[in-house]
């Protein structure tokens, strides 16, 4: 949809808007991802940003960009509850 991930939360804002009607804003945006530029692309728009350490980024260098949550796996259980929060 975009080679510039920092663009991907408003073109997703902009199509649950056209199919729900419903402009979502700040953390009712929820950005899930496994790199440092999932959780970076999330901050500018105040998201909810969860990172998720499944793939080539380290735990440590998801943590250190600061997400509202983070999960070693998508297997923990606590993810679904940060989601839907």
């Amino acid at each position: 949809d975009s080679p510039h991930r920092e663009e991907l939360p408003l073109i997703a804002i902009a199509r649950a808007k056209e199919l729900s009607g419903h402009r979502f804003r700040g953390r009712e945006v929820v950005i899930i991802g496994d790199s440092i530029y999932d959780v970076r692309c999330g901050a500018p728009h105040s998201a909810t940003t969860i990172a998720i350490a499944s793939g080539k980024t380290s735990a440590e260098a998801l943590k250190a960009e600061n997400p509202h949550h983070f999960f070693a796996s998508a297997e923990d259980q606590g993810l679904l509850q940060a989601i839907l929060d």
